[in-house]
């Protein structure tokens, strides 16, 4: 981990700058409507070695400027990059960054790898996980690892011994942050609650969570199944070379985890997927993982209990006994905002 970058402003349209703290999500200060840009800045002490400001997380398109210069730019919500500030080495000097959302005229839901959460809550926008001072030389992408898991013709093993897997499925809800970024605690929290439930895996429904969550079910010999966040796609986004790349982005930061028992490619989209996609992002997604455990589709197939924290894992618990406070969300059935 690197030395973290918190303390910012943020300016939405003409309005005057306002302290935040970073991570930081808009949607509950200012209209979910409202697409960008809102323009982020600090001041930031550059140390004298090599070094690189790595945004681990941006929703959706970012430019970044440094002392008033144009230093990099970015697409994509769930992938981490960075911007050299070897240049800028032992200075002082202002860092800007520019955010337009998704869900807007300009980047629609539909149109990039929104995943499903518009659909059940809402978009968001901003630097919803947190910006760090790293060396210039710490990789980004990781080269995949060996895993916990293992086939034994149509057996699963598990550290060694025969494993059912058992899941919870997670949307990554989280609307009192404003974004899917849960602290270490909250994380915890779930882990343990799921857990106690007799669960063994956690399904990340088409959104990437932080790989601190990951490594927490690591510790405790948990699997994990990460569906990546293409969501019933319209036929045209599999034209653009854009998709396949900010997928490929996301496989290699991801695959250094060895709780992953399961990648699948999205869900819902097989109807509107060309074939060679398919095969395309199945055969270059299987190269960057090292791993032959790659669903093709995951409609019907998962038996999983919907969870977006702690208390909703209660209030699924209480449904099972009869409690009316485990009645599902409402928001759940409404239709996306922009």
């Amino acid at each position: 981990m690197g030395l973290a970058v918190e303390r910012w402003t943020v300016q939405y349209g003409d309005e005057g700058p306002r302290e935040v703290r970073v991570p930081h999500a808009w949607g509950q200060d200012v209209s979910v409507e409202w697409e960008g840009p809102a323009l982020y800045k600090t001041m930031l002490e550059v140390p004298k070695r090599p070094c690189a400001l790595r945004f681990h997380g941006v929703s959706y398109a970012c430019r970044v400027t440094v002392a008033g210069r144009d230093v990099g730019a970015h697409e994509g919500i769930w992938d981490a990059w960075d911007v050299d500030l070897s240049p800028y080495c032992g200075t002082t000097v202002e860092v800007g960054l520019e955010v337009v959302k998704n869900g807007g005229r300009l980047f629609p839901v539909e149109s990039v790898l929104s995943g499903f959460l518009p659909y059940v809550h809402q978009t968001w926008g901003g630097p919803f996980r947190p910006v760090e001072l790293v060396s210039r030389d710490e990789p980004i992408d990781e080269a995949p690892v060996s895993s916990r898991i293992a086939l034994e013709g149509r057996k699963i093993r598990h550290d060694g011994g025969y494993a059912f897997p058992r899941g919870v499925l997670h949307w990554g809800w989280y609307p009192e942050v404003g974004g899917p970024e849960p602290g270490e605690a909250e994380i915890a929290r779930e882990i343990a609650t799921i857990r106690a439930m007799g669960f063994n895996m956690v399904k990340f429904c088409l959104w990437l969570p932080p790989h601190s969550y990951l490594e927490q079910l690591d510790d405790l010999h948990m699997m994990s199944w990460l569906e990546l966040p293409l969501w019933a796609a319209r036929q045209e986004l599999f034209d653009e070379p854009r998709i396949e790349e900010e997928l490929e982005r996301i496989v290699r930061q991801y695959r250094r985890h060895r709780c992953i028992a399961a990648w699948t490619i999205g869900c819902q989209g097989e109807s509107s997927r060309p074939r060679s996609h398919r095969q395309s992002a199945s055969r270059r997604s299987r190269t960057h993982v090292g791993t032959p455990r790659l669903p093709a589709r995951c409609a019907g197939i998962e038996s999983t209990v919907t969870i977006k924290s702690s208390s909703s894992i209660s209030r699924a618990v209480a449904s099972r006994s009869g409690d009316p406070a485990g009645t599902p969300n409402p928001a759940s059935s409404r239709a996306p905002p922009r």
